[in-house]
């Protein structure tokens, strides 16, 4: 017997485009409820938490309701670097440990605001995944094909974290332009 699962990500999408259109967005349960009827399908929704309560009225239809959940936390600072350093082991190379301290303290780093209203920089708790993934991905397309060791003057090679993920940013927006036909400035809009 084979099994076939839909993959919905970003399915907070669902209640933000075109949020008064509630009509549409019951057809669209009520017919992935029919769907997921079928014993050899299933689906998986990757969806921000704070849309969790906004699904509520829409779950009738649905067999399970969604009542499976598995939260998806933040990384911690170990958790990250074991996220930067394991796939790079995995392909025969070397994430250097203070390489790799530098860049999570660097994803970690929030602006606290003082009681005087001055701005102090200071090391959350925690890493973003998205931008965890985009600035390591952007630091291992940087290398070298021979290059199997990433160290601290990769990173500087690779600048400011900020500067890595708005250069990603643009690289994208620029690709979907070219690829649609639509503007630039539409995009980002």
């Amino acid at each position: 017997m084979s099994y076939e699962l839909l993959i919905f990500d970003q399915f907070e999408e669902i209640l933000t485009l075109d949020p008064t259109d509630q009509a549409a967005k019951h057809a669209f349960f009520g017919q992935l409820g029919e769907a997921l009827e079928d014993r050899t399908r299933w689906a998986l929704f990757s969806m921000r938490e704070d849309f969790l309560g906004a699904l509520a009225p829409y779950l009738t239809p649905l067999p399970d309701r969604l009542s499976a959940t598995f939260r998806l936390d933040l990384l911690g600072e170990e958790a990250a670097r074991q996220a930067l350093q394991r796939p790079v082991r995995a392909a025969e190379a070397e994430f250097d440990d203070a390489a790799a301290q530098a860049l999570v303290d660097d994803l970690r780093r929030v602006q606290v605001q003082r009681p005087d209203g001055t701005l102090e920089a200071q090391l959350g708790p925690h890493v973003e995944p998205v931008q965890l993934q985009v600035v390591g991905y952007r630091l291992w397309e940087s290398l070298a094909a021979d290059d199997t060791h990433i160290d601290q003057a990769d990173l500087a090679a690779l600048g400011d974290v900020g500067h890595a993920l708005a250069e990603y940013y643009a690289g994208q927006v620029a690709a979907i332009a070219q690829e649609s036909g639509v503007s630039e400035r539409a995009i980002r809009a």
